[in-house]
């Protein structure tokens, strides 16, 4: 079974990696010049659906969502800085049941690269990431709480080569180590093969990253960005975590937001783990 994991996610990240570039192969070329190009764009989205007396059924349900996504890179003639962030966070309402949690992120990364002038560049980077506040388990009655912010939080550090064959798509590959930090909620960085409880997780070992940034038309951009990682000591295990999101403008304010994540780590669960989200709302480029 282990061996046909394995094998599902190396014809996973093949895949990835063609369809990313075969999307990317027809971006604009055109360089930008060097200094600061900083973007930060925020959304909010709203539902609502209510019910009277209605005989084919369904429950009132109202929901909310608020995204900030922010992209700040230096470029010089030597070296590129990109720094991003990513903060999310909604609530949905169904029925009777009270206000639940339906999304929560806050995504950090820095990536410094050198611009050696050949076509492979040296870079180190650095990524965390955590949630707001407190979430739960609403399968259980009552609802058990299973994480919180900081709890678990996951930071990298990594080194290694990246590539750009396009202004489009960035791919990296590299050594990187990871840490999981937890505190009243260990499952994230226990080991079960010990008699301790660690809540402190660390892990070497290989990263690769590949990240699209590709306007399909004048209205509609597709973004796109997949990490895999693996420990060095179970290089058949690997970490996958694949962020995907189409955005569509209808209007000056008003956009179509398309978002999928999908998540696997066999540390935290044996199957893989997908959200999805659909949403129309109001859309501000702050920068």
């Amino acid at each position: 079974m282990k061996g046909m994991n394995f094998v599902k996610h190396r014809v996973f990240l093949w895949l990835l990696c063609l369809t990313l570039a075969a999307a990317a192969e027809e971006s604009p070329k055109t360089e930008k010049s060097f200094g600061w190009n900083n973007q930060v764009i925020s959304s909010l989205n709203f539902s609502q659906t209510s019910f009277d007396n209605w005989t084919k059924g369904g429950e009132n349900n109202v929901s909310w969502l608020l995204n900030i996504e922010a992209r700040f890179e230096r470029k010089q003639e030597k070296y590129t800085w990109a720094n991003s962030g990513k903060f999310s966070y909604g609530k949905n309402k169904v029925g009777l049941n009270n206000f639940r949690k339906s999304v929560d992120e806050i995504k950090l990364s820095s990536v410094y690269k050198y611009r050696s002038g050949i076509f492979v560049d040296p870079y180190a980077s650095f990524s965390f990431e955590t949630q707001f506040v407190k979430g739960y388990d609403y399968q259980k009655d009552p609802p058990v709480a299973v994480s919180n912010f900081m709890d678990p939080a996951y930071v990298f550090f990594s080194g290694g080569a990246g590539i750009q064959p396009n202004p489009a798509l960035k791919m990296r590959f590299g050594f990187a180590f990871k840490t999981t930090i937890t505190d009243k909620y260990p499952l994230y960085a226990d080991n079960p093969r010990t008699r301790n409880i660690e809540k402190i997780r660390y892990e070497p070992g290989g990263e690769a990253i590949v990240e699209l940034n590709r306007k399909i038309s004048k209205n509609i951009l597709l973004t796109s960005k997949a990490e895999l990682f693996s420990n060095m000591r179970t290089f058949r295990e690997i970490d996958v975590r694949w962020d995907t999101t189409f955005s569509s403008k209808i209007a000056k304010y008003v956009s179509v937001i398309y978002n999928i994540q999908l998540f696997y780590d066999s540390d935290v669960s044996p199957k893989r783990q997908l959200k999805q989200v659909l949403a129309v709302g109001l859309t501000y480029e702050l920068l």
